[in-house]
């Protein structure tokens, strides 16, 4: 049976329900909080609409304040033609977390061309001050998570897949940062399960009856995404007696938070866990797509 359901979504899954009540678990451990950190960024709107380039502005903002916060230089120049970078700022959020932030956006500017023949280009520009946690990481040494996508650039409506490995046995979960400043976890659905070293696990599962479709956000030709992926092996569990984790404590699936909102909660948990980012691009092709869920049903 095939269903079909019009949304304005990045990222299709089809999930089964959830039902469920969130609960706070307080860590044992906290980290370092570096409160105040100013962070700057800017994106020069090219061949992008000027919402996106108000978000590659802001997010570069956040990974500069990281960056400050955390005494690392990971990023370059602040300026950003198009969203092809977009990828790198990302990678700098599992550094710090920023639990806080208050955002100013700066008068529109221009960029112009040396021999005054182009027309100029609108600047966005954003300050930001942000409080950033660093994480006292405890993950048992040895343990290491490894990640990798079936391709980093998409045609809008095809198909991912993530191919997740641990070298030891590990509760994972999957978070899609979206291109509207959201993210949402994708994996675990209801309860976490364990994922043994030495097997692959492939998302979606085969035979699942899950899809994920990659799309642009309606009106976008281009956006700039990611994938993260954390886990917490059962070895660091048991160490700080942590026996009833479960990552839906922390976060609903499929449901989006703003991203400061994502950081603050996870990063209750950011000292225990480690991280990938696989970041990705997304190109809406010329014959145009429509933003259609389909369901592929369960092999029998």
């Amino acid at each position: 049976m095939v269903g079909d359901l019009n949304i304005d979504r990045r990222i299709v899954v089809i999930l089964a329900l959830w039902v469920g009540l969130f609960s706070d678990i307080n860590p044992a451990i906290a980290g370092k909080l570096v409160k105040d950190i100013p962070g700057e960024g800017s994106c020069a709107v090219v061949g992008i609409t000027p919402e996106q380039g108000r978000l590659i502005a802001l997010r570069r903002a956040r990974a500069d304040a990281i960056e400050k916060a955390c005494g690392i230089k990971i990023l370059g120049s602040t300026l950003v033609r198009n969203g092809r970078l977009v990828g790198e700022f990302l990678k700098t959020f599992t550094r710090g977390f920023i639990i806080k932030e208050h955002v100013k956006w700066l008068p529109l500017g221009e960029l112009r061309a040396k021999n005054g023949n182009e027309p100029p280009i609108p600047l966005y520009r954003v300050k930001l001050r942000a409080d950033v946690l660093i994480p006292e990481r405890v993950s048992d040494q040895g343990f290491s998570l490894s990640v990798r996508l079936n391709t980093n650039i998409f045609k809008s409506g095809e198909q991912a897949e993530l191919y997740v490995s641990v070298t030891s046995q590990a509760k994972i979960a999957i978070f899609n940062i979206r291109a509207d400043d959201r993210v949402v976890m994708l994996y675990p659905l209801d309860k976490d399960l364990i994922i043994r070293p030495g097997q692959e696990f492939i998302f979606p599962e085969k035979g699942s009856g899950m899809v994920l479709k990659i799309q642009t956000f309606k009106g976008h030709k281009q956006d700039s995404e990611a994938f993260m992926v954390a886990a917490l092996s059962l070895a660091t569990m048991h160490k700080f007696n942590m026996h009833n984790f479960s990552f839906s404590h922390y976060f609903r699936p499929n449901i989006p938070y703003r991203v400061p909102e994502f950081l603050s909660r996870y990063s209750n948990i950011a000292n225990y866990t480690i991280e990938k980012i696989i970041p990705y691009e997304v190109y809406k092709s010329t014959s145009g797509t429509s933003l259609i869920q389909e369901t592929t049903p369960s092999a029998e």
